[in-house]
C-alpha cells in the first residue's frame, strides 16, 4: 500500500480498474431535505443533480461544501455533518448510482491513511473468508481510493484547474 499519495481500499473486487476518464463530482453529496427537516441555515446541496454517473470512475473533494467562515452548506453551522465523518456515505451514494469507483481528495492525507492503514491491518480484517462466503454486501460495495491533494492536483493540472480553484467555484 503506497501511504504518500493514495491507499485503496478495494473491497474484496479485482484492484485492475481501467478508467479512460475520470468524472470530477464535487464533494459527491446529495443532500435533499424532506419538509421540515432542513436545519434553518442549510442549503439543499446535490453535486448528482443532471449528472449521470452509472459505469464512471469519481473523484470528489473530502469533507463537505463550507463557506469563508467555516459553515456547513449542509448543517447551516460550523459542525460538519455526516458527509465528512463516515467515509462510507459517499461510496454508498455513489454504489447506489452506479459508479464504478470512487477517489476521494483529502486534503488531511497523512492523518487519513494512517487510519486506514489501522483499519485495513486490524486482525478482524487479517482473515481469509472461507470461497462462497462473502459478505452480501460486500459483494455490492465499489472500490475506494484516497487521494492526497498533490495527486489530485497532478490529475487536474491537464484540465488546466487544481482543487482549490474547484472549491472557490463551489463557494
Amino acid at each position: 500500500m503506497n501511504l504518500t499519495d493514495f491507499y485503496i481500499l478495494p473491497f474484496g473486487k479485482d484492484l485492475k480498474l481501467e478508467a479512460k476518464n475520470i468524472l470530477f463530482l464535487g464533494y459527491g453529496i446529495s443532500e435533499k431535505f424532506e419538509k421540515g427537516e432542513k436545519p434553518v441555515a442549510a442549503i439543499p446541496y446535490d453535486d448528482y443533480k443532471d449528472v449521470d454517473v452509472k459505469g464512471k470512475v469519481l473523484m470528489v473533494l473530502g469533507g463537505e461544501p463550507q463557506n469563508p467562515d467555516s459553515v456547513s452548506f449542509i448543517t447551516g453551522t460550523k459542525e460538519v455533518s455526516k458527509w465528512s465523518t463516515s467515509f462510507r456515505k459517499k461510496i454508498s451514494l455513489a454504489r447506489s448510482k452506479g459508479a464504478e469507483a470512487l477517489i476521494v481528495v483529502t486534503s488531511n492525507f497523512e492523518a487519513n491513511a494512517q487510519m486506514m492503514k489501522e483499519y485495513l491491518e486490524s486482525p478482524s480484517l487479517d482473515l481469509e473468508p472461507e470461497p462462497g462466503d462473502k459478505k452480501e454486501e460486500e459483494e455490492k460495495e465499489i472500490p475506494q481510493a484516497g487521494i492526497s491533494l498533490k495527486l489530485a492536483n497532478e490529475i487536474l493540472s491537464s484540465q488546466k484547474i487544481s482543487v482549490d480553484e474547484i472549491k472557490k467555484k463551489i463557494q
